[in-house]
């Protein structure tokens, strides 16, 4: 997409030979020391005009790696610094195709090849694509003969990294979205390739063929689009919807590069515009347009410098200007709501919405004023109030939009949202479906604007504990993402960010590790070392690394997000919650239990203000108060903490089964500890009737439970029970896990322990002696339950 808008905005601008000789001098820097290339830019800056463009692409030199590289990249700088030449290049093709095929002429019909190397990820999704249609962004080289382009495949697999493709294009129409023409002229190329393709050249997938048994080697059968293809057709109208049609040339060009993340850029050429016009209209959309970089890139003092700029501006031009001052009015809104300053965004908000009223009241301004409303109730956690504004930027938006535009999408993510927040993630669930249908009609499956819905459907799953799922919805998102953006934008590493998430919470901490670090490895790339988006990705390294056991790597991670947090965000953040618990859980691990109960506290302390009070979240935070309490022998405080965590769970609309097994768990050991063995027993016996009923039957926690169970019949002096109940264990145990599995060990001495109490030596010698044999064999020399094991079974032997 960002080729296409590129090219089509490069074609409005009316290059000076200053760009050339910007260009040349930058070159000459690049290069500097380089003497072979240093004499080719000589000649390119004295020839540049006696040659033709195709001559200079396909001479071996630094100009077309360059800007190969930067088309590949989504290199801004380097493609913005080029644009001269894209230019000249393309419109040579063109002019040359006219001449090459004559007025009359409606087929063309031949077969050019195209041998490269592809990474095996990139095949795999080019497999993926089969039928759906595949861009080159790049202007490609092709040839007419077969075994010219077999040649460059199969030299490609020297590299056994990449598999070895032979495009197969058929050419059969001159009415095609991409211009292309021959080249197999001296006078035109510098090498022997045949037919060149501007930029982006655009092919459907027939068919994908393996030409070995190495399956490293294979063809893929390419048609030629024309300009009425339905699928492309669609494509383009999005892209017309989102490259601002108001805007042309350079300040096309500016938009299209803080699209791509290209901020500096972006503002580089912004501050030039601003020096060169006398339009204050003009002037008031750049000063808007700066605001909204600095906006992007967190620099909130700048951005608002210059929105109050453009407000002044538009202030004074109404009724012209009133949509602009409107949106402007929104944006300061959303600077301090990101700063966390509710009442000042509202205030920006409702001064929207009053400009608004001299207009229909079904203008699309006001349906976005509603929405940004509905996000501040939300987050201030007046959830009824959200859905109230919601809702009327929905009925706003039915009436003035067709049944299935992009801002009916938002509104549904909108209510999904206030849905989750309440903790009714069932009814989220079907919003985000609602909105996912919405794309599926609009737009190309592989749009990124697809992505939103996919994303929170991945959390709802997330918060539900269903994490394949969860995956599942996030990989789908990065495919498209990864697919569609620069590979430094910010939105990819939110992505990886969200694609670990879902890889650490179904256990496979070396793939979310990997996440984590790429996420970390692109915003190190983009923004300032405080940069609040380093937040998420120190976080998550941190909790990864919790996980792995590298706690001090845990916590230096930990505390690098938690001093950007205290930095930019307000005080209650519920991010800087969650941080405070990431570090109280490390502390926790590392045996630093007062400092754990200090971090968990202050976590709590705002989750309670922010949260509503039936929250799953607030479920975590009193469990992790409960723990520190019950480390730290504080028995009662414990229990009152986990029975409120019980609570919350038994009044959520829908409550996982475990998640009450967990809580009915924390309940019936403080008691145990507790000495309350009648209390603890009844909740033993819930957690027991809970996991008997699982579909697909759990046999672990059946014998989990039943040991539970088995321990407090113990401590009551019920020994036949007691005894039934570790049977049972045992026999579950023998099924489930090996027989000197910690587990299983750690029975067998608790059935010695009852022998033991009924004055039955012999027996409880028996038991200590195959837990102490199994230990041995699989637990570690210095293991404390080894020694435990060892002085049980001296201490009964003593009474034989």
């Amino acid at each position: 997409m960002y080729i296409y808008l590129l090219k089509s905005t490069f074609l409005q601008i009316d290059f000076k030979a200053t760009h050339i000789k910007a260009f040349v001098d930058y070159c000459y820097d690049v290069f500097a020391g380089n003497e072979k290339e240093l004499n080719n830019i000589g000649e390119f800056e004295r020839d540049y005009h006696k040659k033709t463009p195709v001559y200079w692409y396909t001479r071996n030199s630094f100009l077309s790696p360059m800007l190969t590289q930067a088309l590949r990249l989504l290199d801004g700088d380097i493609i913005t610094r080029m644009a001269f030449f894209i230019v000249d290049l393309h419109r040579y093709i063109e002019n040359l195709r006219r001449e090459q095929i004559p007025d009359d002429a409606s087929t063309v019909n031949y077969v050019v090849c195209r041998g490269q190397g592809l990474s095996k990820a990139d095949f795999e999704q080019l497999k993926k694509t089969q039928g759906g249609l595949i861009s080159f962004n790049n202007f490609i080289l092709t040839n007419r003969c077969y075994q010219v382009g077999l040649k460059f495949a199969k030299q490609a697999i020297q590299n056994p990294d990449l598999i070895g493709i032979l495009f197969v294009i058929k050419v059969d129409s001159i009415y095609s979205v991409t211009p292309f023409a021959s080249i197999y002229n001296s006078d035109h190329c510098s090498n022997k390739a045949d037919v060149i393709f501007s930029i982006p050249a655009i092919f459907r997938i027939q068919k994908i063929t393996r030409l070995d048994r190495s399956q490293r080697l294979y063809q893929v059968d390419l048609l030629f689009v024309k300009d009425n293809d339905k699928t492309l057709s669609v494509i383009d109208r999005q892209i017309q919807e989102e490259s601002l049609l108001n805007a042309e040339g350079w300040l096309r060009l500016c938009l299209i590069l803080s699209s791509m993340n290209d901020f500096k850029k972006a503002e580089e050429i912004y501050q030039t515009l601003l020096d060169q016009t006398n339009d204050e209209n003009e002037e008031a959309n750049i000063y808007y347009q700066l605001g909204l970089i600095k906006y992007k890139t967190r620099n909130y003092p700048e951005a608002m410098k210059f929105y109050e700029k453009a407000l002044t501006i538009y202030e004074r031009n109404l009724p012209h200007s009133q949509h602009n001052l409107i949106v402007s009015y929104n944006n300061i809104g959303l600077i301090y709501y990101d700063i966390g300053d509710y009442p000042n965004a509202m205030l920006n908000y409702e001064k929207a919405l009053e400009i608004q009223q001299t207009s229909p009241s079904h203008h699309s301004d006001a349906a976005m004023s509603f929405s940004n409303k509905g996000a501040v109730y939300s987050s201030t956690n007046k959830y009824s109030k959200a859905f109230e504004c919601y809702k009327k930027a929905f009925i706003i938006q039915q009436q003035s939009l067709p049944i299935n535009h992009r801002d009916l999408m938002m509104s549904y993510n909108n209510f999904g949202t206030v849905y989750s927040s309440m903790g009714d993630d069932s009814t989220a669930l079907l919003y985000y479906e609602k909105a996912q249908e919405i794309h599926k009609k609009l737009l190309p499956l592989d749009h990124r604007s697809c992505t939103l819905a996919s994303i929170n459907t991945g959390n709802v799953h997330n918060s539900k504990g269903d994490f394949s799922k969860a995956v599942e919805a996030y990989e789908k998102a990065h495919a498209i993402l990864k697919e569609t953006l620069p590979p430094n934008h910010c939105s990819l590493a939110s992505s990886y960010n969200n694609l670990g998430t879902g890889y650490f919470n179904r256990g496979d901490y070396s793939k979310a590790r990997s996440s984590y670090e790429k996420a970390l490895e692109i915003q190190k790339q983009s923004l300032p070392s405080d940069h609040s988006d380093l937040i998420m990705s120190y976080n998550n390294l941190g909790a990864v690394h919790h996980s792995l056991g590298n706690y001090s790597e845990a916590l230096s991670n930990l505390n690098k997000a938690r001093a950007i947090m205290e930095k930019t965000l307000p005080p209650d953040d519920r991010n800087l919650a969650s941080c405070y618990n990431s570090i109280g859980q490390v502390q926790y691990s590392m045996n630093d239990h007062s400092s754990a109960l200090l971090s968990h506290t202050d976590a709590h302390a705002i989750l309670i203000q922010k949260l509503h009070p039936k929250h799953f979240l607030l479920v975590a935070s009193f469990n992790n108060l409960g723990l520190i309490h019950f480390t730290l022998n504080d028995y009662s405080q414990a229990l009152s903490c986990y029975e409120q965590a019980l609570k919350i769970l038994q009044d959520l609309p829908t409550t996982n089964s475990l998640d009450l097994c967990a809580s009915y768990n924390n309940i019936a050991l403080t008691y145990f500890s507790m000495g309350d063995y009648q209390n603890a027993l009844a909740y033993f016996v819930m957690i027991t009737t809970l996991v008997k009923k699982l579909n697909p039957p759990d046999e672990v926690r059946i014998a989990s439970s039943y040991r539970n169970l088995a321990a407090t019949y113990h401590k009551l002096g019920d020994y036949i029970k007691a005894h039934s109940h570790y049977k049972e264990t045992l026999s579950l145990q023998k099924y489930t896990l090996r027989f000197n599995h910690p587990e299983t060990i750690m029975t067998y001495n608790s059935i010695g322990s009852v022998f033991e109490s009924e004055g039955k030596y012999q027996m409880a010698a028996k038991y200590y002696k195959l837990a102490v044999e199994a230990a041995i064999e699989s637990l570690p020399r210095n293991d404390p339950y080894q020694e435990k094991y060892k002085e049980d079974l001296k201490r009964v032997t003593k009474n034989l």
